[in-house]
Protein backbone atom coordinates (compact mmCIF):
# COMPACT_ATOMS: atom_id res chain seq x y z
CA UNK A 1 0.00 0.00 0.00
CA UNK A 2 3.13 2.34 0.89
CA UNK A 3 4.75 1.45 -2.68
CA UNK A 4 1.52 2.55 -4.40
CA UNK A 5 0.79 5.77 -2.46
CA UNK A 6 4.36 6.92 -3.49
CA UNK A 7 3.60 5.84 -7.29
CA UNK A 8 0.60 7.65 -7.21
CA UNK A 9 2.23 10.91 -5.81
CA UNK A 10 5.30 10.58 -8.04
CA UNK A 11 2.64 10.08 -11.28
CA UNK A 12 0.91 13.29 -9.80
CA UNK A 13 3.64 15.53 -8.92
CA UNK A 14 5.11 15.34 -12.34
CA UNK A 15 2.21 15.46 -14.15
CA UNK A 16 1.64 18.76 -12.26
CA UNK A 17 4.79 19.81 -12.78
CA UNK A 18 4.21 19.33 -17.22
CA UNK A 19 0.96 21.21 -17.04
CA UNK A 20 2.50 24.32 -14.57
CA UNK A 21 5.38 24.15 -17.21
CA UNK A 22 3.27 23.67 -20.91
CA UNK A 23 1.88 27.39 -21.15
CA UNK A 24 5.64 28.75 -21.08
CA UNK A 25 7.11 25.52 -23.28
CA UNK A 26 7.84 26.94 -27.05
CA UNK A 27 6.56 24.88 -29.67
CA UNK A 28 8.40 25.30 -32.80
CA UNK A 29 6.03 24.10 -35.26
CA UNK A 30 3.13 25.95 -33.21
CA UNK A 31 2.52 29.39 -34.51
CA UNK A 32 2.87 32.10 -32.31
CA UNK A 33 -0.77 32.40 -31.38
CA UNK A 34 -1.17 28.77 -30.76
CA UNK A 35 -0.57 29.00 -27.00
CA UNK A 36 -0.68 25.41 -24.34
CA UNK A 37 -3.67 25.93 -22.30
CA UNK A 38 -2.99 27.33 -18.95
CA UNK A 39 -4.81 28.08 -15.75
CA UNK A 40 -7.20 30.15 -17.21
CA UNK A 41 -8.34 27.43 -20.25
CA UNK A 42 -11.33 24.37 -19.40
CA UNK A 43 -8.84 21.84 -21.01
CA UNK A 44 -6.22 22.47 -18.08
CA UNK A 45 -8.44 21.75 -15.59
CA UNK A 46 -10.00 18.57 -17.07
CA UNK A 47 -6.51 17.13 -17.82
CA UNK A 48 -5.75 18.37 -13.84
CA UNK A 49 -8.45 16.10 -13.03
CA UNK A 50 -8.32 13.34 -14.98
CA UNK A 51 -4.17 12.79 -13.21
CA UNK A 52 -5.85 13.61 -10.54
CA UNK A 53 -8.20 10.43 -10.78
CA UNK A 54 -5.48 8.88 -11.86
CA UNK A 55 -3.20 9.33 -9.49
CA UNK A 56 -6.34 8.03 -6.61
CA UNK A 57 -6.97 5.08 -8.87
CA UNK A 58 -3.17 4.08 -8.49
CA UNK A 59 -3.06 4.37 -4.42
CA UNK A 60 -5.33 0.84 -4.71
CA UNK A 61 -2.89 -0.78 -7.57
CA UNK A 62 -1.42 -3.59 -5.53
CA UNK A 63 -5.35 -4.51 -4.37
CA UNK A 64 -6.82 -5.03 -7.82
CA UNK A 65 -4.30 -4.20 -10.11
CA UNK A 66 -6.31 -5.43 -13.57
CA UNK A 67 -9.34 -2.70 -12.88
CA UNK A 68 -7.28 -0.33 -11.79
CA UNK A 69 -5.19 -0.43 -15.06
CA UNK A 70 -8.44 -0.49 -16.91
CA UNK A 71 -9.72 2.99 -14.89
CA UNK A 72 -6.44 4.33 -15.21
CA UNK A 73 -6.22 3.76 -19.14
CA UNK A 74 -9.81 4.95 -19.23
CA UNK A 75 -9.79 8.44 -17.19
CA UNK A 76 -8.01 10.03 -20.46
CA UNK A 77 -11.15 8.88 -22.54
CA UNK A 78 -12.80 10.82 -21.25
CA UNK A 79 -10.73 13.93 -21.08
CA UNK A 80 -10.13 13.41 -24.76
CA UNK A 81 -13.36 13.45 -25.54
CA UNK A 82 -14.19 16.62 -23.35
CA UNK A 83 -10.80 17.94 -24.72
CA UNK A 84 -7.01 18.59 -23.83
CA UNK A 85 -6.11 21.41 -25.76
CA UNK A 86 -2.88 18.57 -26.78
CA UNK A 87 -2.36 18.17 -23.07
CA UNK A 88 -3.25 14.41 -23.90
CA UNK A 89 0.51 13.18 -22.65
CA UNK A 90 0.50 14.80 -19.46
CA UNK A 91 -1.82 11.40 -18.76
CA UNK A 92 0.37 8.78 -20.20
CA UNK A 93 2.72 7.99 -17.27
CA UNK A 94 0.00 6.85 -14.38
CA UNK A 95 -1.42 4.52 -17.29
CA UNK A 96 2.65 3.06 -18.04
CA UNK A 97 3.01 2.50 -14.35
CA UNK A 98 -0.62 0.68 -13.84
CA UNK A 99 0.73 -1.65 -16.39
CA UNK A 100 4.16 -2.39 -15.44
CA UNK A 101 2.40 -2.85 -11.61
CA UNK A 102 -0.53 -5.07 -13.09
CA UNK A 103 2.00 -7.25 -15.14
CA UNK A 104 4.45 -7.58 -12.58
CA UNK A 105 2.06 -8.47 -9.49
CA UNK A 106 -0.28 -11.16 -11.52
CA UNK A 107 0.23 -14.01 -13.62
CA UNK A 108 0.11 -13.33 -17.48
CA UNK A 109 -3.66 -14.89 -17.65
CA UNK A 110 -5.41 -13.12 -15.08
CA UNK A 111 -4.33 -9.14 -16.40
CA UNK A 112 -4.16 -10.06 -19.98
CA UNK A 113 -7.92 -8.72 -20.49
CA UNK A 114 -6.71 -5.71 -18.80
CA UNK A 115 -3.64 -5.33 -20.59
CA UNK A 116 -5.51 -5.41 -24.14
CA UNK A 117 -8.73 -3.11 -22.91
CA UNK A 118 -5.91 -0.60 -21.76
CA UNK A 119 -4.20 -0.64 -25.21
CA UNK A 120 -7.42 -0.43 -26.98
CA UNK A 121 -8.29 2.67 -24.81
CA UNK A 122 -5.36 4.19 -25.10
CA UNK A 123 -5.73 4.03 -28.79
CA UNK A 124 -8.75 5.58 -28.58
CA UNK A 125 -8.11 8.45 -26.72
CA UNK A 126 -4.96 9.39 -28.37
CA UNK A 127 -7.11 9.23 -31.74
CA UNK A 128 -10.01 11.32 -30.18
CA UNK A 129 -7.62 13.74 -28.50
CA UNK A 130 -5.63 13.83 -32.03
CA UNK A 131 -8.52 14.76 -33.84
CA UNK A 132 -10.13 16.85 -31.54
CA UNK A 133 -7.58 18.76 -31.20
CA UNK A 134 -6.41 19.48 -33.99
CA UNK A 135 -3.15 18.21 -34.15
CA UNK A 136 -2.81 15.55 -36.88
CA UNK A 137 -4.83 14.97 -40.53
CA UNK A 138 -7.65 11.65 -39.68
CA UNK A 139 -4.78 8.69 -40.48
CA UNK A 140 -2.09 10.46 -39.21
CA UNK A 141 -3.75 10.34 -35.76
CA UNK A 142 -4.85 6.71 -35.64
CA UNK A 143 -1.56 6.13 -37.06
CA UNK A 144 -0.15 7.98 -33.90
CA UNK A 145 -2.53 6.45 -31.30
CA UNK A 146 -1.52 2.80 -32.12
CA UNK A 147 2.06 3.74 -31.45
CA UNK A 148 0.90 5.52 -28.57
CA UNK A 149 -1.26 2.25 -27.46
CA UNK A 150 1.85 -0.01 -28.27
CA UNK A 151 4.71 2.10 -26.26
CA UNK A 152 2.34 3.24 -23.14
CA UNK A 153 0.81 0.25 -22.21
CA UNK A 154 2.95 -2.66 -24.25
CA UNK A 155 6.59 -1.16 -23.67
CA UNK A 156 5.72 -1.38 -19.61
CA UNK A 157 3.73 -4.52 -19.55
CA UNK A 158 7.18 -6.22 -21.83
CA UNK A 159 9.77 -5.44 -19.25
CA UNK A 160 7.48 -6.36 -16.23
CA UNK A 161 7.62 -9.56 -17.94
CA UNK A 162 10.80 -9.92 -18.13
CA UNK A 163 10.85 -8.59 -14.10
CA UNK A 164 8.29 -11.21 -13.31
CA UNK A 165 10.19 -14.17 -15.20
CA UNK A 166 13.60 -13.00 -13.16
CA UNK A 167 12.14 -12.93 -10.43
CA UNK A 168 10.38 -16.28 -11.12
CA UNK A 169 13.87 -18.04 -11.49
CA UNK A 170 15.46 -16.48 -8.38
CA UNK A 171 12.32 -17.97 -6.18
CA UNK A 172 13.11 -20.98 -8.11
CA UNK A 173 16.66 -21.11 -7.03
CA UNK A 174 16.49 -19.75 -3.75
CA UNK A 175 13.48 -23.27 -3.33
CA UNK A 176 16.02 -25.51 -4.89
CA UNK A 177 18.74 -24.12 -2.17
CA UNK A 178 16.42 -24.36 0.65
CA UNK A 179 15.37 -28.05 -0.64
CA UNK A 180 19.14 -28.75 -0.40
CA UNK A 181 19.86 -27.36 2.72
CA UNK A 182 16.69 -28.99 4.02
CA UNK A 183 18.14 -32.05 2.26
CA UNK A 184 21.54 -32.03 4.18
CA UNK A 185 20.28 -31.27 7.69
CA UNK A 186 18.31 -33.83 7.28
CA UNK A 187 21.25 -36.76 6.46
CA UNK A 188 23.21 -34.34 9.14
CA UNK A 189 20.30 -35.50 11.54
CA UNK A 190 20.42 -39.25 10.67
CA UNK A 191 24.08 -39.65 10.68
CA UNK A 192 23.79 -38.46 14.00
CA UNK A 193 21.38 -40.85 14.92
CA UNK A 194 22.78 -44.07 13.78
CA UNK A 195 26.41 -42.79 15.87
CA UNK A 196 24.23 -42.61 18.51
CA UNK A 197 22.43 -46.07 18.20
CA UNK A 198 25.98 -47.54 17.21
CA UNK A 199 27.32 -45.54 20.59
CA UNK A 200 24.36 -47.44 22.52
CA UNK A 201 25.06 -50.73 21.17
CA UNK A 202 28.61 -50.40 22.12
CA UNK A 203 28.31 -49.59 26.04
CA UNK A 204 25.40 -52.13 26.09
CA UNK A 205 28.07 -54.68 24.40
CA UNK A 206 30.67 -53.36 27.12
CA UNK A 207 27.84 -53.38 29.83
CA UNK A 208 27.46 -56.69 29.33
CA UNK A 209 30.89 -58.04 28.79
CA UNK A 210 31.66 -56.35 31.75
CA UNK A 211 28.31 -58.28 33.74
CA UNK A 212 29.62 -61.71 32.42
CA UNK A 213 33.32 -61.32 34.03
CA UNK A 214 32.34 -60.41 37.19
Amino acid sequence: MRRDAVRAAVCLAVALVGLLAAPFLPDPEAAPSDVAPGFGDAAWWVVLATVTVQAVALAWASGAPGRVLVVVAGVPLLAAVAGTGGLAGMTTLAVMVAAYVAVVSRPWAQVRSAVVAAVALTVVTHAVAGLRDGLFEPLLAVVAAVGQGVVVVGGPALVAVLVASRRAVARSREQELAALARERDALVREARAQERTAMARELQLVNGLAVALI
